[in-house]
């Protein structure tokens, strides 16, 4: 998957949008991976913290 579609997946997730609502916006993602995209993100955001 590229750079700019995990990026635009990451800013709609902090906007609010459920993986349900950012599937038909990415190309060729299934809400699967979707999650665990935001799943992975979400760890690593508390993580740094």
């Amino acid at each position: 998957m590229r750079r700019s579609a995990i990026r635009k997946i990451i800013t709609l997730h902090e906007r609010g949008y459920t993986p349900h609502e950012i599937a038909p916006l990415v190309p060729f993602v299934t809400e699967q991976a979707l999650t665990d995209i935001i799943r992975q993100y979400e760890q690593s955001k508390k993580e740094q913290q």
